[in-house]
């Protein structure tokens, strides 16, 4: 175990995780094959030890999700469909990791946390004409959180964006050439369990055309075409926020063949 400059030390430990992980989903087909469902299932994360701790290995431990979704998949006239799901997660012994100065990574846990929201996903379609959208809203906060003696309950969760959202179109010029356009939007999100540490949103734009014959295409793109300066990642120290920014302004030409 190295803990970046401090002697190295040596430790042995073991555990094990099973977890039975158990799904129900009911499911009620319409008469135009549109879909109402609602599922509870469960999700797991095995525990760990922390090995860059000095004298001893610190575990955490496992986490358990439990989660319930109510959706919708399905038609809403002859054009427009509409994929949609309600969900709640109730989290029991949330991974939650923390960075100290030198970058020394450790993970704990929060007794208990959860989220809930929605998220839509919906296309349109006539003629030459494809437009599609999606959307995110969750809420997603630690029940019980205690680190270091300090109580950070009803915190939100780390780096869990509040919204996200797209927006785009392909269109059609010919049998052969297309155009596409979208812009894609991410939420303000938290990096550290203080919630001091906070990165807002931002959008990014892309634009390509493209043309496909004979299993050929050649498309030309622009991702970030207005050149938006944006942190799409941030570690937080208890001295200082350090910042991963995201791609600038690319522009390239991708070709591409079906066999």
């Amino acid at each position: 175990m190295n803990n970046f400059g401090e002697e190295s030390t040596h430790a042995d430990a073991s555990n094990s995780w099973k977890k039975l992980l158990p799904l129900l989903s009911l499911s009620y087909f319409t008469k135009n094959q549109s879909l109402l469902y609602l599922t509870y299932s469960q999700g797991f994360r095995i525990g760990g030890y922390n090995y860059r701790s000095l004298d001893t290995l610190i575990p955490y431990k496992e986490e358990i999700v439990r989660s319930y979704e109510l959706g919708y998949k399905g038609k809403l006239g002859d054009r427009f469909h509409l994929n949609s799901v309600l969900f709640y997660n109730a989290i029991k012994d949330m991974r939650v990791v923390s960075f100290s100065d030198t970058f020394g990574s450790s993970l704990s846990n929060a007794d208990r946390a959860y989220s809930y929201g929605l998220e839509l996903d919906m296309h349109y379609q006539k003629d030459e004409l494809l437009l599609y959208s999606s959307l995110g809203v969750t809420q997603a906060k630690y029940d019980t959180l205690l680190l270091n003696g300090i109580d950070y309950s009803d915190h939100y969760v780390i780096d869990t964006p509040q919204a996200t959202a797209s927006l785009g179109l392909r269109y059609s010029l010919s049998d052969t050439l297309y155009l596409n356009a979208s812009v894609s939007y991410m939420g303000k999100r938290y990096y550290n369990a203080q919630n001091t540490a906070l990165e807002d949103g931002y959008s990014v734009s892309n634009l390509s055309l493209g043309y496909k014959k004979l299993g050929w295409e050649v498309e030309l793109y622009g991702k970030n075409i207005f050149d938006s300066e944006y942190v799409d990642f941030m570690i937080s120290t208890p001295s200082n926020n350090y910042y991963h920014f995201g791609a600038p302004r690319v522009v390239g030409v991708a070709i591409s063949k079906e066999f």
